[in-house]
Order: structure tokens, then C-alpha cells, then sequence
């Protein structure tokens, strides 16, 4: 968080490097994600966070500004949710194929997105007595990555949630299929001249 602006192309920046790039990023590899799993399994983990909860895909608010730490909050909330309802589009469109797709919450870990909170002196030193108690070493962030990426057990659930390296249960914001498309086909659009026959 605590980047500004919006893209060439009208969203927000948060929301185009968290959703777009992951978007394009994975339909560049899908042709040899496709090859790939003719011989092997393969798996696509996509990392979304708690916060997608925060609220449903407004897609007005994806493309403004924002104005403090609380607007920053709710649009990385949005892009989190994005990369959710993306990979469960992904495990229905890659159905017949040996691909199966996770989204997944690291958990409260110390990172580089409280560096926004330096815009607030009371926001900056309420991070820095909370996150020794409430937040955890980054090397905690990996676990529920390398579970969906090499546990036997998650295959079965594809397009799945999973947090603390348990699968969860998804609020309903997540499972609006309508969104869902009009998410994907904007998608497409963004990132279109980029694309070649990936699919």
C-alpha cells in the first residue's frame, strides 16, 4: 500500500500491479503451463490476503483515487479480492487439464506494507507497538504457499481458499460469478496487446 496514482490504461496502480500484472503474468505462461501439465501436475498459487472481506468488487472505486491509509486499505482489500475470484475463473476455464489453482492468505506478517503508515505519526507508532505482538516473522508468509504449491491433499480443491495452510471457506463477494466475468473480460481488455495466443 501507499502507492498513488492511476495507470495509463485508468485504474488504480494498487489494483494494476496486484490483479493485472497476476493476470498477465499467468496468461503469458499458460500455454506452457498447459504443455507442462501433460507430463506433470501443475499448480498455479496466486497470493490474496484476509482483507478481500473488506467489501465487494466495486468496479467505480478500482479506477480512482485514493485518499489516505483507510481508501489504500479498502483498494488493496479489492485487489486481493480480485486475485480470488481470478483463480477460481482459472480452475473452471482449466477444467480437462491436469491444472489445479489456490489463492491464499500468508497471514499477519512483517513486511514492506507498513511503510505507509508513515504518512501518520499515530498510524506509524501504533504499527510499531502492535506488529511485535500481532504480526509474524516474514519466513511464516511461505508456509501456506509451499502447502498449496506441494501438499497431495490440496488437489482436490481447486479454485480454493486456504489460510494457516487449511482450506476456508470463501465469503459470498468471492463466489459472484457475474463479477466474476465482468472482472475477467476487463481483465482481458487491460491486457490485451500484451497477450498472444497464451490460451
Amino acid at each position: 500500500m501507499g502507492i498513488d496514482g492511476i495507470t495509463d490504461y485508468g485504474y488504480h496502480r494498487v489494483f494494476g500491479i496486484n490483479h493485472f500484472g497476476t493476470f498477465l503474468l499467468t496468461n503469458l505462461l499458460m500455454k506452457t503451463i498447459k504443455e507442462t501439465s501433460k507430463r506433470s501436475p501443475a499448480r498455479i498459487v496466486n497470493v490474496s490476503a484476509g482483507l478481500y472481506k473488506l467489501g465487494a468488487l466495486d468496479f467505480d472505486y478500482i479506477r480512482s483515487e485514493t485518499n489516505g491509509y483507510f481508501s489504500d486499505l479498502k483498494m488493496y482489500g479489492q485487489s486481493k479480492l480480485a486475485n480470488i475470484m481470478f483463480t477460481i475463473k482459472l480452475s473452471k476455464l482449466l477444467k480437462g487439464f491436469d491444472v489445479t489453482t489456490y489463492s491464499m492468505h500468508p497471514g499477519a506478517i512483517k513486511s514492506e506494507i507498513g511503510t505507509s503508515f508513515q504518512q501518520s505519526s499515530i498510524l506509524n507508532f501504533a504499527y510499531k507497538i502492535i506488529s511485535p505482538i500481532f504480526f509474524r516473522e516474514g519466513f511464516y508468509g511461505a508456509q501456506t504457499i509451499m502447502y498449496c504449491s506441494l501438499d497431495d491433499n490440496v488437489t482436490k480443491h481447486s479454485g480454493g481458499y486456504f489460510s494457516n495452510c487449511k482450506q476456508e471457506d470463501l465469503t459470498e463477494i468471492a463466489m459472484n460469478d457475474g463479477a466474476s466475468q465482468k472482472l475477467w473480460d476487463i481483465s482481458v481488455e487491460v491486457t490485451q496487446k500484451y497477450l498472444n495466443e497464451n490460451w
